[in-house]
C-alpha cells in the first residue's frame, strides 16, 4: 500500500503541494533516522563546542632571573635626589590566571609577582669625594599580562605542547635605594616600570579532563623603562635594557560542561 505523504504551503497567494509517493513503513523509517541522527549531531556538537571552547582558570609558581642594566652599581640623579640602581637576585613567586580556550588557541589574562633580594651600591657626594655604601633589602616584581595568547600541538592529548606570546606591564618596587639631597640620610624605596613582550612554550599534562598541569619557559623583554624615587616623581630612561627568564609550573581548571550541561567536580 502507498500513501501520499505531502507538504503544503503558500506561493504568491497559491496553495501548492508536493506529494512524496512512499510506503508507510519506508516513511517511519526515515523519520527515524531522521530524528536519531538529530539527536546524535545535536549531542555531538555540543560535545564539540564544550571540548573545544571553555573558561578556565590557573595558579602559577615561577622562578624568575633578571638580567641586564640592573647591575648594583650606577645611578640615576634626576632634579635633587638619586636612585640606584639595584641588582637582583634569583626570585620566586606566584600568579593567578583567567582565561578561554578557542580551540587550539587560548587567550589569558594573568598577574605574577615574585620576590628578590637586592644588592645595591648608593653613591653620595662629600666636600671631598663621591662616598659608595652598600645598602640591600627586597625587591617586588609586579607584571600584568594584558595579552597573553597560546597556540596548542596535539590538542585534545594527555600531553599537549604550546607556544606563547605575551604583552603587559611590569613594575618593580626596590627597598632603601633612593634619598633626597635635602637629607642623605633617610633612605626611600624606588619603583622601576615598564612595558613587558614575552616568546616561549611549554608542555601540559592532562591527568583528567577537567585538570591541566604545565610546565614551561618564558623569555621576556622590558621596552620603555622608567623610574620613581623618593620624591614619587616619574622619570623616562634612556638605553635602559633588560632582560627577564621565568620558568613557570602551575594548576589549571577547565570549566568543560558535562554532557547533561552541569559542572563536574
Amino acid at each position: 500500500m502507498i500513501n501520499n505523504y505531502y507538504f503544503i504551503f503558500r506561493y504568491h497567494n497559491k496553495l501548492v503541494h508536493i506529494q512524496f509517493p512512499f510506503q508507510e513503513s519506508m516513511m517511519k523509517k526515515l523519520f527515524l533516522i531522521l530524528a536519531i541522527s538529530s539527536i546524535f549531531f545535536n549531542s555531538r556538537a555540543q560535545q564539540l563546542a564544550d571540548s573545544l571552547f571553555y573558561g578556565y582558570i590557573g595558579v602559577q609558581y615561577y622562578d624568575a632571573l633578571l638580567m641586564g642594566h640592573f647591575n648594583g652599581n650606577s645611578y640615576f640623579n634626576p632634579q635633587g635626589e638619586m636612585i640606584g640602581v639595584p641588582k637582583l637576585s634569583n626570585g620566586m613567586g606566584g600568579g593567578i590566571k583567567l582565561g578561554y580556550m578557542l580551540n587550539t588557541f587560548s587567550i589569558e589574562l594573568a598577574y605574577i609577582l615574585t620576590v628578590h633580594d637586592h644588592a645595591t651600591t648608593m653613591f653620595y657626594d662629600s666636600a671631598d669625594a663621591v662616598i659608595s655604601k652598600d645598602t640591600c633589602g627586597k625587591a617586588f616584581v609586579n607584571a600584568l599580562k594584558i595579552i597573553d595568547i597560546k597556540a596548542y600541538f596535539n590538542k585534545g592529548k594527555k600531553v599537549e605542547f604550546y607556544t606563547e606570546f605575551n604583552f603587559g606591564g611590569t613594575w618593580i618596587k626596590v627597598k632603601n635605594v633612593s634619598y633626597a639631597f635635602s637629607d642623605s640620610s633617610k633612605l626611600g624605596d624606588a619603583t622601576y616600570g615598564a612595558l613587558l613582550l614575552g616568546i616561549g612554550g611549554g608542555i601540559i599534562w592532562c591527568p583528567a579532563k577537567r585538570v591541566g598541569i604545565n610546565l614551561g619557559v618564558l623569555p621576556e623583554w622590558y621596552i620603555g623603562t622608567d623610574v620613581k624615587g623618593i620624591k614619587k616623581e616619574n622619570y623616562e630612561i634612556e638605553k635602559f635594557h633588560n632582560f627577564r627568564l621565568a620558568f613557570d609550573c602551575g594548576v589549571t581548571y577547565n570549566f568543560i560542561k558535562s554532557k547533561a550541561g552541569k559542572k563536574k567536580s
